[in-house]
């Protein structure tokens, strides 16, 4: 997993930004957790619509999509779906970014938004389009990301700050 806190509060949106990430462990996706306290929110406050599209190798994958209220334990980068799954074969990896609304905001929840691009099991290219909210309305100082099972492997996340 990779770990950030201490962000400063001179920035309502943060810009993440995925590149080349593998995992260390066949058929999983990537999740996110968010803190407010220096560590990871593992009560029920997430929420996300994720809707992928995408070819396996013969035939196009439908629309799988994870829709969940805000109840769930952990947030979610790539649904948890067999036709979407990333894994260590060969070229293996995702990219792409997510924006997060609202960071330091004592008003409002923490919406985002974001788009993946993916190579990963069967094997296929899939996008997902990520649409999330973090219920809480203190300030966003901690994110973590990390595998279903097991590690990330190798790759770069950075973080871009915007008033």
């Amino acid at each position: 997993s990779v770990e950030f806190s201490g962000f400063s509060s001179t920035y309502n949106k943060i810009i993440i930004e995925f590149s080349e990430i593998v995992t260390a462990t066949d058929s999983v996706n990537i999740n996110y957790y968010f803190g407010t306290s220096g560590t990871a929110d593992t009560g029920s406050n997430y929420a996300e619509t994720l809707v992928a599209r995408g070819f396996d190798g013969s035939s196009h994958i439908g629309t799988p999509s994870r829709k969940v209220a805000l109840s769930n334990s952990i947030g979610r980068l790539t649904p948890d779906d067999a036709a979407v799954k990333l894994g260590t074969g060969t070229g293996e990896n995702f990219s792409g970014y997510m924006v997060v609304n609202n960071v330091n905001s004592p008003t409002n929840y923490k919406t985002s938004y974001g788009f993946i691009s993916t190579f990963g099991d069967s094997p296929h290219h899939n996008y997902n389009i990520l649409s999330s909210t973090y219920k809480s309305t203190s300030a966003i100082n901690y994110v973590k990301f990390l595998s279903s099972s097991g590690n990330l492997a190798s790759g770069k996340i950075k973080f871009i700050g915007v008033r």
